[in-house]
């Protein structure tokens, strides 16, 4: 097998490798969120242990499963051409990821006890949340094609603007209809066309 084509089945992989890296450091932030939260956070809040690991582990995942659904989603919103939805998505996945770093800084905080730790630390989560919005951003401009804006809706816009360019009344359909029956392409095009 050349380099070539083995560059060429790595490269049809991309976007799966890509997708396992995020749930990857999805999983990796919200096993830190759920050690911090249990540690520090809800610590005696609740009478029950029972209680205060359902509410962290719960908390982490659903979090976490926001980013990975945005990732998805928006994944899927370029795939189809829908890409205002798409960007609105990354936005969003945007905030999402800079809440989660606001919590990084503080949960580094608590655990560090010097200085070279805190920066370690933060720098090894802080790139893991940020490399998984990455990673997002990587899938969207592999998948964003302008050619392909509003998907659907630039189609009903297109089939709205040839109907009312072409047929002017509902005899006009009629023809039309019959004309590309009997055309053997299908394609003909009705009279008062340009």
């Amino acid at each position: 097998m050349s380099s070539n084509s083995r560059l060429a089945t790595f490269a049809k992989a991309a976007p799966t490798h890509m997708f396992v890296g995020i749930a990857l450091s999805l999983v990796v932030m919200g096993a830190v969120q759920i050690f911090y939260h249990v540690s520090y956070t809800v610590k005696g809040v609740f009478n029950s242990d029972v209680m205060e690991y359902g509410v962290c582990i719960l908390g982490a995942i659903v979090f976490q499963y926001m980013r990975f659904y945005f990732a998805l989603a928006g994944a899927d919103d370029f795939q189809k051409g829908k890409n205002g939805i798409g960007f609105a998505g990354l936005f969003f996945g945007i905030l999402l990821t800079a809440a989660h770093s606001y919590e990084i800084y503080h949960i580094v905080d608590t655990l560090t006890k010097s200085e070279i730790q805190f920066l370690a630390l933060m720098a090894f989560l802080q790139t893991i949340a940020w490399g998984g919005l990455v990673t997002e951003l990587r899938i969207a401009l592999n998948l964003y094609d302008p050619s392909r804006q509003n998907g659907e809706a630039n189609d009903k816009l297109l089939g709205a603007l040839v109907a009312e360019k072409y047929l002017a009344t509902d005899g006009d359909i009629m023809k039309l209809l019959e004309a590309s029956q009997s055309s053997p392409n299908g394609h003909k095009q009705p009279k008062g066309g340009n």
